[in-house]
């Protein structure tokens, strides 16, 4: 028998995805970790706990953690010290670990970008698969999956990025929601980061800071937007900045409707910032954040398969 374990930040999917009816509770273990004796995951000096049940399984059955990078209230680094006191666990009594990020913390912090800084996406996968042996890791929509260290360890076979099967939940979700227009549609990328990634022409830009980037004039044609619905496409939306600016353009141009689309709602503020802008938003449940409304329950059971 199989153990999928769900981590506090993905348990918002663990009754959706039994839904699906893919997992048969005569094969897979579906669990989830146990508070301590105050029913707290936190001690009053901060400090994490969590407890698993079930142990004689996990030592002689494959064990998956499903494990989502970002909370409600931006507690990433909390869940990932969850995260590693799971692993710890599971290090040396799992038959095998298997771990599912259904959205990876830090993957914008891809590269050594100045003298003194860290490839905090790279040594973290690094330290998984090396330090806790995890077999495969599985991510849906990785920030850093253009990256050239990202492809190596892919082609190693020991990660693997979700990508074509959202897109395809999204095309359903348009035709639904648009019906023939959905064809009309223009897809657009709102940095050269998503244009690599989605294979999009889009804008270029320029970062100030975590809250203010500024658009480079002249990067798109926007003449050829005038009077077409435009969908901009990414794969995350932290603080709405990027595309904020990118409606504001695209309106001005004349652009007739503009929705956007992205896997990971990552901050509650940029959601709701986005969601003034665009006429219409798509955000997956990767997350547990208000404003989703694109469920990866099924894709999700067909990956733990």
């Amino acid at each position: 028998m199989k153990n999928i374990i769900f981590a506090n930040s993905a348990k918002h999917l663990l009754d959706k995805v039994k839904q699906t009816g893919i997992l048969s509770p005569s094969e897979y273990n579906i669990t989830y970790p146990l508070p301590n004796n105050e029913g707290k995951f936190i001690f009053p000096d901060g400090e994490s706990y969590l407890r698993l049940e079930n142990m004689d399984s996990i030592k002689a059955n494959p064990t998956t953690v499903v494990f989502s990078g970002q909370t409600k209230d931006n507690k990433t680094n909390d869940t990932l010290l969850e995260l590693e006191i799971l692993l710890y666990i599971l290090k040396n009594t799992a038959d095998s670990i298997e771990l599912v990020f259904t959205y990876m913390p830090y993957a914008m912090q891809d590269n050594e970008f100045k003298t003194g800084e860290a490839n905090v996406a790279r040594q973290m996968i690094e330290k998984y698969l090396n330090y806790f042996s995890v077999k495969k890791i599985t991510v849906f929509d990785a920030h850093c999956s253009n990256k050239d260290w990202f492809k190596k360890i892919k082609a190693e076979g020991k990660i693997k990025n979700i990508i074509n099967p959202i897109t395809s939940l999204f095309r359903e979700k348009l035709e639904k929601d648009f019906g023939d227009d959905a064809d009309k549609f223009v897809f657009i990328a709102p940095d050269f980061g998503a244009q690599k990634r989605l294979n999009m022409d889009g804008f270029g830009k320029k970062r100030i800071d975590s809250y203010n980037i500024e658009l480079k004039d002249g990067s798109l044609d926007l003449k050829n937007l005038a009077g077409k619905n435009i969908c901009v496409c990414d794969d995350l939306i932290e603080s709405g900045g990027t595309l904020s600016q990118v409606a504001q353009k695209l309106k001005d141009a004349g652009a007739k409707k503009t929705i956007a689309f992205a896997t990971h709602g990552v901050l509650g503020t940029g959601l709701e910032r986005i969601k003034k802008a665009y006429d219409k938003i798509y955000i997956t449940n990767t997350i547990n954040q208000e404003y989703t409304n694109m469920d990866i329950s099924m894709i999700l059971a067909k990956e733990l398969v």
